[in-house]
């Protein structure tokens, strides 16, 4: 995780945007190509 931390603040990681966008572009990619195949993607919060 520490490659996308660009710093923090009051004990708070502040992501680095512009290596965390293609990685989630990538991963909702992934999610997109399973489902397109008939597969199924579940998220828990």
């Amino acid at each position: 995780m520490k490659p996308y931390i660009y710093g923090n603040r009051n004990h708070i990681h502040i992501i680095d945007i512009q290596k965390t966008v293609p990685m989630l572009n990538d991963a909702c990619n992934f999610i997109e190509k399973i489902v397109s195949k008939g597969g199924i993607y579940y998220s828990w919060n």
